[in-house]
């Protein structure tokens, strides 16, 4: 890793500003500073001093928890020739004799007042709040007072000191935009969206555990740079001994009743407000009121920042963790069911627990997607092979398909009902699929289980037996997948999966992934709309166990968002995609690579090619970490052609791409990724014999999704040639257009035939009217290609006047999607190209000014000017004077 940068700066330069100010006047009585601990207050604070000159005299005093119970104790060492604190008037003689002759001696070379600097002003205690008030009030002093809180009505530290007309300034977490920035500073390099997403939810945007847990991150590669991106590849690295300093040391600077509430929410979890109150000693309104604690959307209590929480966890020594054990207990009662957490939490104080308490423990915590709790509660049930299965998911939870397949295995040695080996047959139907296996290591897969399951002999439980039903058909999910990834899914394959889903016994994991590959099966077919009916399908089944959530959300999310993209339903599919981010890190980091690669797809459709080109970008650079749909080969042929459309193939993080992918995925998105290289002069190619095969022409893939029955890739690949080939429209591919999208459901397809039925590659005219059938059905990128192919042609025939009439419809469609445009559009663009001298007179015209008034600010004769517009209008195909605004 690059040396780590500080970023002190980020989110906090207003603010400075501001202080700097009102330090450096010296009529200013000072400032208040608050904000939780690690807000960057000390920093700030010496920033400010620093950059004024001269530097003031200062005098720091150091409240803390402990002095905070001793009358004048912060006040202590300015106080030795008092020999009675009770007196408040000797206490303020003194310090108006000392705290000058300290100040002249200490930090500083100024002039003037001295200035206090108070660190943890929220620690003074009611002595020591009056006379530094008096003294500031007397203007003996100036004070800058650094505490927790806010600036909300009264702030514990403004309140505390008892200085109303001293300027309250507070340091907020940091936004997702500023830890974005922060990481990049910190890293030497640009951060992922999606990461700054994730570490914001991870660290509350506290700055200082921001910059901890990136330097934590990437020593132990938890973070990594990826075609010049930093992706996180795991948001729980293990505190190193800098996490663990910070958080001691921050924690250390709370009293000691908050302490203890930090601590009772690190070890349990979120708790009720009652609860909390009833275990711990008090300061639960002083965390909420500082920020360092926060009520989540069940109302409970929490720790605000997650990291905070798991390090301050192992923070908390053994006996202090048993006491408050015992009294969450106590306060807790019989009432609810311990969490995963608080069953940890006695196993680790070493008390004994019910092996099903257990069981049931690991897999609350697997659904929670805490797979690594889930092992440690594992571990303490021993060596049973009841929990192979949670073992397994804890497996998958943690990256480890083939140790997941391995635990899966292990199920079959015990005597389990169908219910427990359908579970485990999931599992490695997951598992299998995460590791990219081949065609044929499924099939062989499938063929060991289905000899397992005949050679295991009856089981005892719900009517498991040999040859079960369920069971056996069930290996049909395995099969299926199979034949997919070959592209060659059998004619009954639907009806297969539909009798599986109502198959009495099935398991509600069974059907949903037969839910999930039913939905596929209607996507290769060109069903969009049903694929996307049957997707929403599995989307409730996931609402109804939300137990299935943790290991199925971002494959149901993902095949419906792309079923909708497909099928052109781009409003559903963006305001679906918005709906489901998820403000937790662990299922964040799942759901980034996924969600950013469908996202760039639909903003190419669309037409924000900008857009497109930085979430595929990213979106790659993540789906190489974790891919559970096997998205990577279609996103990085996607990105290969935006990159060849937009000029943006070079820099940092262009090779997004190892010449050889380490899987294909299934062999219609394979194609479809095929395509796009095709028409972006790249290549794709598959490392099962280490060789690179061309991506072939556009009219000869089109030929293989047409013989192996893929009629939806068949369509795009169409599309892709009606207007790429050649880089000009082909009168002959709209005509194979119209053939391919025939008979296939959704708007896209609609449209798409609608265009292959007007287009006709040497008339402009008909070019803009398929391209406002276009824009009308969203297809935005579609309709600007058609208009610019239009302009184009226009101006081969020297119909200037036309081609300007057809820019301006242009311009209007593509003005607000961003700077990136493909290569036909901007070569459109480029025939009503304005001058300089043009576009100040477009200015100025647009806001209002007569010719005469424009020849007299540019000097020019009013006949020039005329001239200018004239030609003005004639590129830009106007004939208005006020639809000049649409051009400035």
């Amino acid at each position: 890793m690059s040396a780590p940068r500080d970023g002190l700066l980020v989110g906090r330069q207003e603010v400075l500003t501001r202080l700097t100010g009102i330090l450096g006047d010296e009529s200013a009585p000072g400032a208040v500073v608050v904000g939780a601990a690690g807000m960057g207050k000390t920093a700030l604070a010496s920033l400010a001093l620093s950059s004024l000159d001269p530097v003031p005299n200062t005098v720091r005093i150091h409240p803390s928890a402990t002095l905070s119970t001793v009358r004048f104790g912060a006040l202590a060492p300015y106080l030795g020739s008092v020999q009675d604190t009770a007196d408040v008037m000797a206490v303020l003689r003194e310090l108006v004799d000392v705290l000058p002759r300290k100040a002249a001696g200490g930090e500083g070379a100024g002039c003037g007042k001295p200035l206090l600097v108070v660190d943890d002003a929220h620690f003074l205690d009611p002595a020591s709040r009056f006379v530094l008030s008096q003294l500031v009030q007397t203007s003996t002093v100036r004070m800058l007072a650094l505490g927790a809180g806010t600036d909300s009505a009264e702030g514990p530290a403004d309140s505390a000191l008892g200085v109303g007309q001293l300027p309250v300034l507070a340091l907020e977490a940091l936004d997702v935009e500023e830890v974005r920035t922060l990481c990049a500073e910190v890293l030497g390099g640009e951060v992922s969206a999606g990461t700054a997403e994730v570490v914001t939810s991870l660290t509350a945007g506290n700055p200082l555990l921001v910059r901890a847990w990136l330097r934590c991150a990437a020593d132990q590669g938890a973070m990594v740079k990826n075609s010049g991106v930093w992706i996180v590849a795991r948001p729980d690295p293990e505190p190193n001994a800098e996490m663990r300093d910070l958080v001691r040391g921050l924690h250390a600077r709370l009293g000691t009743a908050q302490q203890e509430t930090m601590e009772l929410l690190a070890l349990a979890g979120p708790l009720p407000r009652t609860t909390l109150a009833a275990a711990a000693a008090g300061g639960v309104e002083e965390l909420l009121e500082s920020g360092a604690a926060v009520v989540d959307r069940g109302g409970q209590i929490r720790i605000a920042s997650n990291l905070y929480a798991d390090v301050l966890r192992v923070l908390v020594p053994p006996g202090r963790s048993a006491r408050l054990l015992q009294r969450w207990r106590t306060a807790a009662g019989t009432a609810a069911a311990p969490n995963h957490r608080q069953v940890l939490w006695a196993v680790e104080c070493g008390e004994r627990v019910p092996r099903e308490d257990l069981k049931c423990a690991a897999a609350a915590a697997n659904d929670a997607l805490e797979p690594l709790t889930a092992l440690h509660l594992c571990q303490a049930v021993g060596d049973d092979d009841a929990v192979a299965l949670e073992t397994a998911r804890a497996m998958l939870g943690l990256g480890r398909p083939l140790s997941a397949l391995s635990a899966a295995e292990r199920v079959f040695e015990g005597p389990h009902d169908d219910a427990m080996l359908q579970a485990a047959l999931a599992v490695a139907a997951l598992a299998a699929w995460r590791t990219g296996a081949s065609a044929p290591a499924l099939e062989e897969l499938a063929g060991t289980w289905e000899r397992r399951i005949r050679d295991a002999g009856p089981r005892a439980g719900a009517g498991g037996g040999s040859g079960s039903p369920v069971l056996l058909a069930g290996l049909d999910i395995l099969r299926l997948w199979a034949r997919r990834l070959e592209g060659s899914l059998p004619n009954d394959a639907g009806q297969r999966l539909e009798e599986l889903r109502r198959m009495p016994g099935a398991t509600a994991e069974i059907r949903l992934l037969s839910t999930l590959l039913l939905s596929d099966v209607h996507w290769t077919a060109g069903r969009t709309d049903s694929a996307a009916a049957v997707a929403a399908e599995a989307w409730a089944a996931l609402e109804a166990e939300p137990a299935l959530c943790s290991r199925y959300c971002v494959q149901v999310i993902g095949r419906h968002a792309l079923c909708l993209i497909e099928a052109g339903r781009y409003a559903q599919a963006a305001a679906f995609l918005d709906r489901h981010v998820s403000s937790d890190p662990r299922e964040a980091v799942r759901r980034q690579g996924t969600v950013q690669s469908l996202r760039g797809l639909l903003h190419m459709r669309q037409g924000r090619l900008a857009e497109a080109v930085e979430e595929l970008r990213e979106g790659t650079a993540a789906l190489s970490l974790a891919d559970p749909l096997q998205l990577l080969p279609l996103a990085t042929g996607l990105l290969d052609l935006l990159r060849a459309e937009t000029g943006t193939g070079s820099g940092e993080g262009a090779a997004v791409h190892p010449p050889v992918l380490a899987y294909r995925g299934p062999y219609d998105l394979w194609l479809l990724a095929r395509a796009f290289a095709a028409a972006a002069g790249t290549a794709l190619g598959e490392d099962r014999g280490g060789t690179l095969q061309p991506a072939g022409t556009l009219g000869s893939l089109a030929g293989e999704a047409r013989a192996k029955g893929l009629p939806l890739v068949h369509r795009e690949i169409r599309a892709l040639a009606c207007l790429r080939e050649d880089g000009k429209p082909d009168q002959g591919a709209f005509r194979l257009l119209g053939e391919a999208a025939e008979g296939l459901e959704g708007p896209r397809s609609r449209t798409l035939g609608r265009i292959a039925l007007i287009g006709d590659a040497t008339d402009p005219g008909r070019l803009e009217t398929a391209a406002g059938e276009a824009e009308q059905a969203g297809e935005v990128a579609l309709a600007a290609e058609l208009l610019g192919h239009a302009v184009l042609l226009h101006a081969e025939r020297g119909e200037d006047k036309l081609g300007g009439h057809t820019l301006r419809r242009l311009h209007l469609l593509t003005r607000g999607l961003g700077t990136l445009c493909s290569r036909t559009v901007l070569r459109a663009r480029s025939h009503g190209e304005l001058t300089s001298r043009e576009r100040d007179i477009v200015r100025l015209a647009a806001e209002g000014n007569s010719n005469r008034q424009i020849a007299k600010v540019l000097t020019l004769s009013q006949r020039t000017v005329e001239g200018h517009l004239y030609r003005i209008y004639l590129k830009l195909g106007i004939g208005e004077r006020s639809e000049l605004s649409d051009f400035r």
